[in-house]
């Protein structure tokens, strides 16, 4: 009875001690569960590409988007000179082309013509899209060695997990 009695103790006072040696990729993960739990925030994201150039009318600008908990999320696009506007909930969604609003089921049919078709291309893109709490949280999970440096969260990706991200961003410190 002592026995199990001490190993309880031991067990409630270990417990702190192990959550409070967390590490960067449970900070990561635990400030992406905050932010998803929040009502609504938003973000801007700004790429930048590797050697500083990255001319011509697809460079990608600054993505800006504001997100609703179980809600909508609305997005600004900007690649070279165009801004496209979207708006998703529950993998469904709309974006605004330059004929007006489509969703984005009608923005990715046809295309047979070998015309290129931007509207298509962001459409299939959107239809994969995760909020920031969401990205980040899979990101760290992704990240073979997380590590914090000053305000930022930087790591490498598992070369599985670069077929579909690419480069892991640094992501800001809670």
């Amino acid at each position: 009875m002592i026995k199990n009695a001490l190993f309880g103790a031991l067990a409630l006072l270990a417990g702190p001690l192990i959550a409070a040696d967390s590490g960067p990729k449970d900070d990561v993960k635990a400030a992406a569960a905050k932010l998803a739990a929040k009502s609504n925030y938003s973000w801007k994201t700004t790429v930048q590409s590797a050697g500083g150039g990255g001319g011509g009318r697809f460079r990608p600008g600054p993505t800006e988007g504001k997100t609703e908990k179980d809600g909508f999320t609305f997005l600004s696009m900007t690649r070279g000179d165009n801004t496209t506007e979207a708006v998703l909930k529950g993998g469904k969604g709309a974006l605004k082309t330059p004929d007006g609003w489509k969703s984005l089921a009608e923005a990715t049919e046809g295309g047979g013509d070998g015309q290129p078709n931007p509207a298509r291309f962001i459409a299939r893109m959107l239809q994969n899209f995760k909020t920031p709490a969401v990205q980040a949280e899979d990101l760290a999970a992704k990240a073979k060695d997380l590590k914090k440096s000053d305000d930022a969260y930087a790591g490498e990706l598992t070369e599985e997990a670069c077929r579909f991200h690419g480069a892991m961003h640094a992501v800001p410190s809670p």
